[in-house]
């Protein structure tokens, strides 16, 4: 039939297309004219994967969410289930003796004097390695809530704490607590202007060195935001469990093609600007939204995380293997091509000073 088309071709762990671009070129077709159309399907850059088992016994190293390098270059390991150290070859169960890690860690930061932060459902902990001491920090001592769920460092040095009940700065061994209206603090995500972000189940907060102001949305109608980016013209993504918006010029536009819940967001170095659902991956460019749906099965639930390589690949966790986009194609890697395990819940950048290595981290 006439008209203008693009081409795909399905291949082990996505699509190859016709032409170039990240969805390929348009082919335009005549009635009655046959020509050949020819899709080169490019395969993965050389490399290997290695894995690294926990014991069975060090629970708190099993599904890290998160990977923290340290100074040191140790890895620190936040789950459901505690905490874990792994220098490369051994792991190390972090316990402050009084169970405060059992219910789990959501945050952990390291500091320039090598003390670790630690946020967790019991209070924020200050753990020194050196000394092998431990000290927590819970509502006693000025916290709005005992539930730490972010960590964030500041310009001078202190600590901005995201927690159930409000927010609070420790600076200096002193909490300072803003917790007016704010409820459900649960990340912090920088700005395109050296500014920082909160984001909460109230809403979505500017953090300034004094305090922090709500950030008004007019036309946005959700109080819960999952993901948010701010870019450099001033503008906003949001991502909200009903779609994805653009907040701009004071008004909040909604993306028709996306109406389902989103959970990160990344514009890479091309300009693209990628989302992750519970149905797919969309990349959006300033002529076309484009849904990767065929990927549904390996990110049910969203994408873990993304990190944009030093070569330009965009890598995404998720339940379903880790994802690596290059402008030739995106694939699929499992344990078919030697994960240790197909869930994929961290993803962190390999950081050692005396290697040009751009390997990465990954917590299954």
């Amino acid at each position: 039939r006439q008209g203008s088309y693009r081409v795909r071709t399905q291949r082990p762990g996505g699509w190859a297309y016709h032409g170039s671009g990240e969805t390929g070129s348009v082919v335009e077709v005549d009635t009655g004219i046959t020509s050949d159309i020819d899709i080169h399907s490019v395969p993965m850059k050389a490399g290997t994967w290695q894995s690294y088992p926990a014991p069975y016994h060090f629970a708190g190293a099993s599904s890290p969410h998160r990977i923290m390098q340290s100074e040191d270059g140790r890895l620190w390991l936040p789950s459901r289930l505690g905490l874990s150290v792994f220098d490369g070859e051994v792991y190390e169960r972090i316990d402050d003796g009084a169970g405060t890690f059992d219910a789990g860690v959501d945050a952990v930061i390291d500091r320039p004097d090598g003390v670790v932060w630690i946020g967790t459902p019991k209070g924020l902990v200050r753990h020194d390695p050196q000394l092998q001491s431990f000290r927590i920090y819970t509502t006693d001592d000025g916290l709005p809530d005992n539930s730490v769920g972010a960590i964030r460092a500041n310009a001078d040095g202190g600590l901005w704490l995201a927690t159930a009940g409000g927010v609070a700065l420790m600076d200096q061994g002193r909490i300072t607590t803003f917790n007016d209206h704010i409820e459900g603090g649960f990340a912090f995500e920088p700005g395109a202007d050296d500014s920082l972000w909160m984001l909460s189940t109230s809403g979505v907060w500017a953090l300034t060195r004094t305090g922090l102001k709500r950030q008004r949305l007019p036309g946005f109608p959700h109080r819960f935001v999952f993901a948010f980016q701010q870019n450099a013209d001033g503008s906003k993504w949001l991502g909200s469990r009903q779609g994805m918006w653009r907040f701009e010029a004071g008004r909040a536009h909604l993306y028709p093609e996306v109406r389902h819940a989103v959970y990160d967001i990344h514009t890479a170095n091309s300009g693209t600007t990628w989302f992750s659902a519970d149905v797919g991956i969309w990349a959006v460019t300033d002529s076309q939204v484009v849904l990767y749906d065929h990927l549904q099965d390996h990110i049910s639930g969203g994408t873990h995380g993304m990190l944009e390589a030093e070569d330009g690949t965009l890598w995404f966790a998720s339940e379903g293997g880790v994802m690596a986009h290059r402008p030739e194609a995106l694939q699929v890697i499992t344990e078919a091509h030697g994960l240790r395990s197909g869930v994929v819940h961290a993803i962190h950048p390999v950081e050692e000073s005396d290697s040009a290595s751009s390997g990465l981290w990954l917590g299954t």
